[in-house]
């Protein structure tokens, strides 16, 4: 009893830990099982993202596109209707300025949105500012709309030159989004949550009302490219699945009681027992044999490795794409197998995920079977799942669409004629690049004009009855030429072909294609032009014009050629050249011709024969030329009657002016336009030494080239040029005269009256010499008799008033008769003052002779020897000018009163250092001294620093009077000079004073 009551617990215990067992690995298979569903069913969602991503890049970046080119385009409604046609998981379009929204397609039910500035909200600004910052689609929410709802919102920045101008934005609502995902249309079995971070919480936010447990296994996420959110997956399976895992454990439990009854009634019956054992194997064999199914039914392939790398199971779609069979892998290593994914990012891919124990994803193109594959590694503690999708085709359509993009692109931005789309009523949607560089318009700019008006004016109803054709007629090609006006406001012709596509599906449109032949119908017209000008010249031509060959034969003539010789058309066409010439001058004229031939041009002058035998001088001019490989003569005729006439009539003139031009006194001489003598009468000889033969015919500046600058030429010219009489007066160098000139102009040039005014010019210097001289001298006589009545009634004043004192005093004070006799020595240096003024003035007469400027510097030094002893002067002298003709004694007191006052002037602080130097200064010797001395503020005293009893520095500074400087001045100014003073306070002077004189010696 006891021991089949062992054995009976011992099989229930047992049989029940198997049949738990086996029920748990059933319950791990079918989880297993639902998380392959969920990351199928994950990868087939990331498939919809994508298409939908590529949707929403291509509405994006069409439309960045377009307004990087060509500015935001005026008909933006119906682009943008265009591109929502063809992408059908976009709801709206949009296009900002910055961050305003200033277009919206469709407009209904959007009309909220425009004007609102996304980069000013808080809210939304921080998505927007990343996709600048990434400067790529970005995508942002599910956000709530201002126009109501809630929808995900791609911004592409548009840069416009590096600089940023807005977004083109796609605007996809939460059930279009849903819709493109396939989660409205999936059946129940999964549960969806899209979910995303707030940007302004930092708390994730979820919007679809599924409720997933996120930390459940069957839950898996993926993040969406380009945005900042998540799409959740969890499974939701047929609770029939666990309910028979569950079953089966409790089939397990109650197998367990039965079998260890029967085990402890019939403990003697093992056969029975095996034989039960063994179908409950079987059965369980069975269930794993319907999971590898399952497996084989994916339509991925999936391989198996374990933690050695050793294959152990591959699904029938690996089979398919490596064309193997499971002996040839199952149990093989992997690098073994596959020996080229053993190196490179697969390789890379796949141990990241063994090492990290994460999930990772890699496109991978596999050489050896030709095709792209997508390998997802979902590694675990037993080794690595690999779920391999085959995205060839996927790969190849990518790569096709983006060659056929670039292609038409490349091909219609470089094509060489102006590609148009209109619709029916000649609007332009869309022109290409060229067009631009023919019209000089943007797309922009050609959106805001009539292209009507761009029409010439006498062009426009053709070019409307064209375009009429054209919309009745889809499909035709039609061509068209006019003059179109080019953004710079000049015509130019344009020739192309209207074809009327508005039907097609894929233009809809009508396609206008053009390029400019101006210059073909400029060349055109200025043949037809050139041919019309030419007639008209030669038949408007005053002489007679003629075309004749080598042989004589005449090409070509005008009408006056008939009317003046009197042959008609068909006359002259038999006639040689000759023919129209007297026998006497048909030799000369033959020699003309063969000249013209050999030589290629000649003229002559010869009576021309009419068919009345009627003479008439002309002037014959030929010129050889070569057409179409034949030489011909080319000439014109001209009626030189008149002329002939008038030349006699003027030389007849011309003798009777010559013969009383040449009685008169006054130089007369004649210049043509050109400047050149024609005339000359004989007063003009003595201001032409040359001569007549050798004047006449030469330019004026060439025969007096120092007059370039003269008063003379000037005047000349003016008169010239206003064809007015002018007269001035000059001085002529070269012969040193004074001349009065008196132009008169006429159509052949200028004829120059010329009369000598020296003498009475010497006689108005002399008096306007003497007028200045009275004048200066009146002004200096004032100045004098204004100072010296000045300081001689002061101590006149001073004296008298001393001698009421004393005349009133009884005793006579010692004092006043001091002070008197103080005054009496004021107004005795004052007389002497008067008599040195006086006798510089007198000096003007005196001689002048050679000074020497060394002998009258040691005559100063002798007359200041104390003085310089007395104050430690330095003297030091440069004579670069030794000598001078000038008076002596005015030389001698100009240095005498400037050493003196130098001295006088000294600085208490240093010792006196004295320079004197002469130099020439053009048409000047210049005496200079220079101290170191007081100085003097000439801003403030320049203007009264030589006037008489005028003084700079106080009694105790230095004593004087203010006559020296006032000497110096007029004794130069009597010579002629100048007196020129630089000075600076506590530093020093330089009086410098220049004379014009004969220099002798240097």
């Amino acid at each position: 009893m006891k021991r089949s009551f062992i054995i009976g617990l011992c099989v229930f215990l047992l049989t029940l830990f198997l049949t738990q067992f086996l029920a748990y690995q059933q319950y791990h298979i079918v989880r297993e099982h639902e998380a392959k569903k969920v990351q199928h069913e994950l990868h087939t969602l990331s498939d919809r993202v994508k298409v939908m991503l590529k949707y929403s890049m291509s509405a994006t970046r069409i439309l960045g596109f377009i307004v990087e080119k060509y500015g935001v385009p005026e008909d933006f409604d119906s682009i943008a209707e265009d591109i929502l046609k063809s992408h059908k998981y976009i709801d709206a379009l949009q296009l900002t300025r910055n961050g305003v929204i200033t277009h919206v397609y469709p407009r209904e039910g959007n009309e909220a949105a425009v004007g609102f500035d996304i980069l000013k909200d808080s809210s939304v600004n921080n998505e927007a500012l990343k996709a600048i910052e990434k400067r790529e689609l970005y995508f942002a929410g599910p956000l709530n709309l201002k126009q109501g709802g809630e929808a995900v919102i791609g911004r592409l920045p548009i840069f416009i030159e590096g600089e940023f101008f807005g977004f083109s934005v796609v605007i996809i609502r939460l059930p279009t989004l849903l819709d493109a995902f396939g989660i409205q249309n999936l059946n129940g079995n999964f549960k969806y949550q899209l979910a995303k971070i707030n940007p302004a919480t930092g708390l994730q936010e979820y919007f679809l009302k599924d409720e997933i447990n996120l930390r459940e296994d069957a839950s898996v996420s993926l993040d969406v490219p380009d945005g900042s959110w998540k799409l959740y997956v969890s499974s939701s399976p047929d609770p029939m699945i666990y309910y028979g895992v569950m079953g089966f454990s409790v089939v397990g439990v109650m197998f367990s009681l039965l079998l260890s009854a029967f085990v402890y009634q019939w403990v003697e019956k093992p056969e029975k027992l095996k034989k039960l054992v063994e179908e409950t194997t079987l059965k369980l064999l069975a269930t794993q044999e319907n999971s590898k199914t399952t497996l084989d039914r994916v339509s991925d392939a999936l391989v198996s490795f374990n933690k050695s790398l050793i294959c152990i199971y591959i699904n029938q779609r690996t089979r398919e794409i490596f064309d193997l069979g499971s002996d040839d892998v199952v149990g093989q290593h992997i690098w073994s197998q596959f020996p080229e994914l053993s190196a490179g990012a697969w390789r890379d891919t796949f141990e990241k995920a063994l090492s990290r124990q994460e999930y990772q994803c890699l496109e991978h193109f596999f050489a050896e079977q030709g095709r792209w594959l997508e390998s997802h590694f979902y590694p675990s503690k037993d080794g690595v799942s690999l779920f391999i999708r085959d995205i060839t085709e996927q790969k190849q359509a990518e790569q096709r669409l983006a060659n056929s993009e670039k292609y038409f692109r490349t091909l219609i931005e470089n094509s060489a004629n102006a590609i148009v789309l209109m619709d029916s009523q000649g609007n332009v949607r869309y022109q290409s690049p060229s067009t631009a560089r023919i019209s000089g318009y943007t797309l922009s700019e050609i959106l805001e004009l009539d292209g009507r008006e761009l029409v010439h004016p006498d062009d426009r109803d053709h070019a409307r009855k064209v375009f009429q054709n054209v919309v009745k007629s889809p499909g035709k090609m039609l061509h068209a030429e006019h003059r179109f006006r080019h953004k710079s406001g000049r015509y130019i012709w344009v020739e192309g072909y209207y074809i009327n596509l508005l039907k097609d599906p894929n233009i809809g449109a009508i396609v206008y294609n053009y390029y400019d032949v101006t210059e073909r119908v400029k060349t055109q017209q200025a043949i037809s032009h050139e041919k019309y000008l030419s007639d008209s010249i030669i038949n408007s031509l005053p002489g007679i014009f003629y075309l004749y060959d080598r042989h004589g034969r005449f090409i070509r003539w005008n009408d006056n050629f008939e009317l003046i010789s009197g042959y008609t058309s068909e006359e002259v066409s038999q006639m040689h050249p000759l023919d129209f010439f007297d026998e006497q001058d048909k030799e000369l004229l033959r020699e003309k011709i063969e000249s013209v031939f050999v030589k290629g041009k000649d003229e002559v002058e010869s009576y021309f024969y009419t068919k009345s035998k009627k003479k008439i001088p002309y002037y014959f001019t030929g010129c050889s030329v070569r057409i179409e490989g034949q030489e011909y003569l080319i000439g014109m005729g001209i009626d030189i009657t008149q002329r002939l006439e008038a030349e006699h009539k003027a030389l007849a003139e011309y003798r009777e002016k010559e013969t009383t031009l040449n009685r008169i006194n006054d130089a007369v001489f004649s210049l043509n336009k050109q400047w050149e003598y024609t005339f000359l009468n004989d007063a003009s000889l003595q201001i032409h030494p040359r001569g007549r033969n050798k004047t006449m015919g030469r330019p004026f500046l060439e025969v007096h080239p120092e007059l370039e600058e003269s008063p003379f030429y000037t005047m000349f010219g003016q008169a010239m040029a206003t064809n007015k009489v002018m007269e001035t007066e000059g001085y002529y160098p070269s012969l040193q005269l004074w001349f009065s000139a008196k132009a008169y102009p006429s159509n052949d040039g200028l004829t120059v009256f010329l009369r000598d005014i020296s003498e009475k010019k010497m006689a108005e210097q002399e008096i306007l010499n003497l007028i200045n001289d009275l004048r200066e001298k009146n002004r200096n006589l004032q100045q004098f008799s204004y100072i010296v009545s000045h300081n001689l009634r002061a101590p006149l004043a001073n004296i008298l008033g001393l001698a009421e004192i004393i005349k009133e005093s009884s005793d006579t004070d010692r004092a006043c008769v001091k002070a008197m006799a103080n005054e009496a020595l004021r107004l005795d240096q004052v007389v002497r003052d008067i008599n040195a003024i006086i006798s510089v003035r007198d000096a003007e007469n005196e001689r002048r002779e050679t000074v020497t400027f060394k002998e009258e510097l040691g005559w100063v030094i002798s007359r200041l020897t104390s003085e310089i002893k007395a104050s430690g002067a330095s003297i030091s002298d440069d004579f670069k000018v030794e000598r001078v003709d000038s008076l002596k004694t005015y030389i001698r007191n100009i240095m005498l009163y400037l050493l003196s006052n130098a001295i006088t002037y000294r600085h208490p602080d240093r010792k006196p250092v004295l320079h004197i130097q002469t130099s020439m200064e053009g048409a000047f010797v210049c005496l200079s001294i220079e101290d170191n001395g007081l100085g003097i503020d000439l801003q403030k005293y320049g203007d009264k620093i030589f006037g008489l009893y005028k003084r700079f520095h106080s009694d105790d500074a230095a004593p004087g009077r203010g006559v020296g400087l006032n000497m110096v001045r007029t004794m130069a100014e009597a010579l002629g000079g100048r007196v020129e003073v630089t000075s600076k306070v506590e530093v020093g002077s330089v009086f410098k004073v220049c004379l014009p004189v004969n220099i002798k010696g240097k």
